[in-house]
């Protein structure tokens, strides 16, 4: 039986719910529109950035392939669009947790209505939510249960995470396409052990957060649940500007993981 790791579970289960999010990465990561790479335990590995030139000091260690061409947007004859016009802001996430299907939220009271003034992820109650009252969000509690045979995810972001996505998507297709077999095989030489070409990616669009938490509910598992409790700690004991620490109170049949500079205690 082949192993599926928690990493590819948390990603999976949650593209199947949020096709339009992209891929969950369990170790989250910097990422920039135009990154090339590929996903390896969980996190993105930037090869290099298609939309910068090929002696660009940012492109990675391995440099970019031989007949490398760089990804750019024609406006006329000699000219084109600056790439700054073709990146545009996306929805912002985030003050919600997105949970896949077959994943039940237990944490909310029956006689607790939830508040659909503020809109949050198409969850099964819509939280809306979760969103409580500035002096009530210094402590939130949070339960959820999956008996699903695949497996589960749960992806909690306690602050905003807002997004970039590229507006050219077509110009974006059009270049991996033309592309793709000298990215694969530029992975071959350098022996990185990328088996398939639909392993790598081309990077149209984020989000980005200060700190999330993460669960995968294991496959196979008869009675999996998680409870955790997302804590506003004092700004003198915040670093790098995280004010959220997050206390794991009971996990079964599930992994965790948290970041990028979260803090998570195990009660």
């Amino acid at each position: 039986m082949t192993q599926v790791y928690p990493c590819d579970i948390f990603r999976n289960q949650l593209a199947f719910k949020y096709p339009a999010y992209g891929h969950a990465l369990w170790v989250p990561g910097p990422v920039e529109i135009g990154d090339v790479g590929f996903l390896r335990d969980g996190r993105f590995n930037r090869l290099f950035n298609a939309l910068l030139p090929a002696d660009d000091p940012s492109q990675g260690p391995f440099g970019v392939p031989r007949d490398y061409e760089q990804l750019t947007f024609p406006r006329c004859p000699g000219h084109s669009t600056p790439v700054a016009a073709v990146i545009v802001p996306t929805e912002t996430l985030g003050f919600a947790p997105y949970y896949s299907n077959g994943v039940k939220d237990t944490s909310m009271p029956a006689s607790a209505e939830p508040d659909f003034s503020a809109r949050g992820p198409a969850n099964d109650r819509d939280w809306g939510l979760r969103r409580l009252p500035q002096e009530q969000q210094d402590t939130l509690r949070f339960s959820f249960s999956c008996t699903e045979k695949e497996g589960g995810a749960v992806l909690y972001l306690p602050v905003q995470a807002p997004g970039q996505t590229a507006l050219a998507r077509g110009r974006f297709g059009q270049h991996m396409i033309k592309h793709i077999k000298s990215w694969f095989a530029f992975t071959q030489w350098h022996g990185l052990g990328v088996e398939q070409m639909d392993e790598i990616i081309l990077v149209t669009g984020y989000h980005r957060t200060k700190t999330s938490a993460n669960f995968a509910f294991l496959e196979h598992q008869e009675d999996a649940q998680v409870s955790f409790r997302a804590t506003e700690v004092n700004a003198y004991e915040a670093t790098s500007g995280i004010r959220w620490r997050f206390y794991l109170e009971r996990i079964q049949g599930a992994a965790w993981n948290y970041g990028p500079q979260g803090n998570l205690t195990v009660c």
